[in-house]
């Protein structure tokens, strides 16, 4: 296997995930300001993909034998990054959703309570 074929594959499974991040934007189902950070990471994969300087500089920092592993450390932690700020966001949502539900509970519970008293003659 050459250095070429891993590249190539790298270059479109990067530009696969990148297509079907775009098309979940588009089609609402995944808000723009969160999918921003995710097609920043993809546009850097593609980079590393793409040229040699980004190799040359993860080589320079983690050796020549290591290069691979190094630009994949360095791609599971931006990864594990992006996936704990989503959990977070997911779970700060969560907290508000319940919150809303409960106020919402109570305002129906007050609204019932006004229907069954009926309406009073003054």
């Amino acid at each position: 296997m050459n250095a070429m074929q891993p590249r190539t594959l790298g270059i479109l499974l990067t530009l696969l995930v990148l297509v079907h991040t775009l098309h979940l934007v588009r089609s609402n189902r995944l808000s723009a300001h969160l999918a921003i950070s995710w097609v920043v990471t993809e546009v850097a994969f593609l980079t590393l993909c793409i040229f040699d300087w980004p190799l040359a500089l993860v080589r320079s920092v983690f050796g020549a034998g290591n290069t691979l592993v190094g630009a994949l450390f360095l791609g599971v932690a931006w990864m594990a990054f992006l996936m704990l700020d989503s959990l977070t966001r997911i779970s700060a949502l969560t907290t508000k959703l319940k919150e809303v539900n409960q106020e919402l509970a109570l305002l129906r519970e007050c609204v019932d309570r006004k229907q069954a008293d009926g309406p009073r003659d003054p």
